[in-house]
């Protein structure tokens, strides 16, 4: 098992030069505890697994999978990669993260956005459980249910979900991220952070003592203003002690180009397919919950 990594495996872009293929969607293998984790598995299952073989990852050494919400763009990979295996595995999802989601207009959907149905042969590969609170799933990694929304979000009026009273605003309460316990900090590993990255950060500082370091993955701020950039910047910077920033998939160009406005060049670290962030775990148990 390598070091402590997040290691991307599918991205909306792939490294220049390389055979890796990048598309819509977001998918992380995290080694840490000489465990495997696969979070999220991107759109499209013949390219999640062209990466996985190119980045030399075995689907059976996967040792969990972690759906961070019910997109089409972070599950549709899912039965390729399950037909890819021969046992089965662990799939941690929201208890919500199977209802009908849809891109909609004037509350009307037109374009389905939800999970992929899995055939009874994929299904049988796959041991779901539901997480709907704060679970540690080895020593130095936690899985984080949706923020409280406080203060400024993602959410966007477009995302639909089917529910009892018909289709409404989805207000993403499936999402799950990963807190990784390390050295350094908190890294927290995100999927879309629909709910607002500053919520993130602040539902996890009000609860451990550890500062946040690393922030990875998609931030969903394409309809930010440079204003609300801005204001999310000096945030960062002000409550949060300004974590690296490893950015992606849904964030939007406009929005890291405003952030290294802000910040400088150095402000974002791209982080597309084939890059990986290294670590070395915390000596000890960080996930010490404030008095």
């Amino acid at each position: 098992m390598p070091s402590p990594r997040v290691l991307n495996v599918y991205d909306n872009g792939a490294l220049v030069g390389t055979d890796l293929i990048g598309s819509k969607g977001q998918g992380f293998i995290v080694d840490i505890d000489d465990e495997r984790t696969l979070f999220d598995t991107g759109m499209r299952g013949r390219y999640l697994m062209h990466n996985l073989e190119k980045l030399r990852v075995d689907p059976e050494s996967v040792d969990r999978v972690v759906l961070s919400h019910g997109h089409m763009d972070h599950t549709g990979g899912l039965p390729d990669f399950l037909e890819a295996r021969e046992t089965p595995v662990t799939v941690h999802a929201h208890p919500l993260f199977d209802q009908r989601k849809a891109r909609g207009f004037k509350g009307l959907p037109y374009k389905p956005l939800s999970a992929p149905r899995l055939l009874p042969e994929q299904r049988e590969k796959a041991v779901f459980r539901h997480i709907d609170a704060w679970t540690t799933l080895s020593d130095h990694m936690m899985v984080v249910t949706a923020p409280p929304l406080k203060e400024m979000d993602s959410l966007s009026e477009r995302l639909l979900v089917k529910g009892p009273e018909g289709w409404t605003k989805d207000l993403m309460e499936d999402e799950l991220s990963l807190a990784l316990a390390t050295e350094d900090g908190l890294v927290l590993v995100t999927g879309c952070c629909h709910r607002g990255i500053l919520n993130l950060l602040s539902s996890v500082d009000e609860a451990f003592e550890s500062p946040i370091s690393a922030v990875v993955g998609g931030l969903h701020m394409g309809s930010y203003s440079e204003g609300d950039v801005d204001h999310m910047v000096d945030m960062l910077k002000k409550r949060h002690g300004l974590p690296g920033l490893y950015l992606n998939h849904c964030t939007g160009e406009d929005a890291v180009t405003r952030v290294r406005h802000n910040l400088g060049l150095d402000g974002v670290n791209e982080f597309y397919v084939g890059t990986e962030l290294t670590m070395k775990t915390a000596a000890n148990n960080i996930f010490i919950k404030k008095l």
